[in-house]
């Protein structure tokens, strides 16, 4: 982590913690690192972030391994979804509406495209950096193969699930796609 300086704590979960950082040097960029424990679980969502690259999607800078923790490098944004939403309102007109939705659909469909399963989008891991919005955080994320078409764990946050997922049964990426449904209506209403 010599190449960053802490500037201030942004979060804290069950996750871990991120941080602004600026980048030291000349330039001295400006990030957010989030830090987790170093386990298989956080290597696969440094794995799943970097497979990557697309507009909707925020994108892994770099990931660095300092034990007992891993740090994932990612740009810096302005807020999340929930808090635009708190700050600005509903998007009420179809062009506002369509403008956000869009973004998330087309960040979703990039995953499934990889077979990822997101598994917890809400508005909480949705970032916006300027007019961009972004999916974020991988760290419930899963993939299905064509050996494993379906899954079973349950994941994510239970008032964004699926009905498949509240009555245990197999599930696949149309469980993303329920979730786009409810956080279409969190940006239509303006609450979660």
């Amino acid at each position: 982590m010599e190449k960053y300086c802490i500037e201030a704590i942004l979060g804290e979960g069950g996750f871990g913690r991120v941080f602004s950082a600026r980048e030291r040097g000349q330039e001295g960029q400006r990030r957010a690192i989030k830090e987790v424990h170093l386990d298989p679980l956080a290597a696969r969502e440094a794995e799943f972030m970097g497979l990557f690259d697309h507009c909707n999607i925020l994108p892994l800078i770099e990931t660095l391994v300092e034990p007992p923790h891993l740090y994932l490098v990612l740009p810096l944004c302005e807020e999340d979804l929930g808090t635009f939403l708190a700050r600005k309102g509903p998007r009420r007109g179809p062009s506002s509406f369509f403008r956000v939705v869009r973004q998330i659909a087309v960040g979703l469909a990039e995953c499934h495209r990889h077979g990822v399963v997101h598994r917890d989008l809400k508005p909480g891991n949705v970032l916006r950096r300027g007019a961009r919005f972004m999916l974020a955080d991988f760290g419930v994320a899963e993939q299905i193969t064509p050996c494993r078409p379906l899954l079973t764990e349950l994941a994510g946050t239970p008032v964004y699930w699926s009905p498949e997922q509240h009555r245990r049964e197999p599930y696949n990426t149309a469980v993303d796609l329920w979730a786009l449904g409810l956080v279409a209506m969190d940006v239509a209403t303006g609450r979660p």
